[in-house]
């Protein structure tokens, strides 16, 4: 018996953040991809208190596009970066590998901001052209370019 009383407590406060925790949730209303609350009335305040209203529209059905960049129509522009080496010698290996399998130009820069070296792979006049060609790599070499990206050239 000793045991129950001291567990009963227990039981009670778990019981009542239970009925709590379910009660918050009054009204919420969701049609497709877009949701829309009205906080006034999932909140409970005192008689005579001020209250904001808001509904919130979200619509989450658009998928982003790519936006062509201001500077597309210069050749040049866009490589795909597939890594980036804290030594010299790691970046020149990893190039001397892109340049045996591609047929494009194989760039090696350094980045004095992050004091990294870059390997970049081709010179694409758009991006478009570059996450295709991009794609292409990844395809041909899953496990070698899977984390490549898209990037623009430094400009010397």
């Amino acid at each position: 018996m000793i045991l129950f009383k001291g567990a009963f407590p227990v039981f009670a406060i778990a019981a009542a953040m239970i009925v709590a925790g379910c009660s918050s949730s009054k009204q919420s209303e969701k049609t497709g991809s877009t949701t829309v609350q009205n906080p006034s009335e999932t909140s409970s305040k005192p008689e005579g208190a001020k209250t904001d209203t808001f509904d919130v529209k979200v619509d989450n059905s658009k998928k982003p596009s790519y936006e062509p960049s201001a500077t597309a129509a210069q050749p040049g522009n866009f490589a795909v970066q597939i890594g980036a080496y804290q030594k010299q010698e790691n970046a020149d290996r990893v190039a001397a590998l892109a340049r045996d399998r591609f047929a494009v130009t194989i760039t090696t820069v350094f980045d004095r901001t992050k004091g990294l070296w870059k390997v970049l792979v081709g010179n694409f006049p758009t991006k478009d052209q570059a996450r295709q060609f991009r794609d292409e790599m990844v395809q041909k070499y899953p496990s070698d370019y899977k984390d490549a990206w898209t990037t623009d050239i430094p400009q010397q």
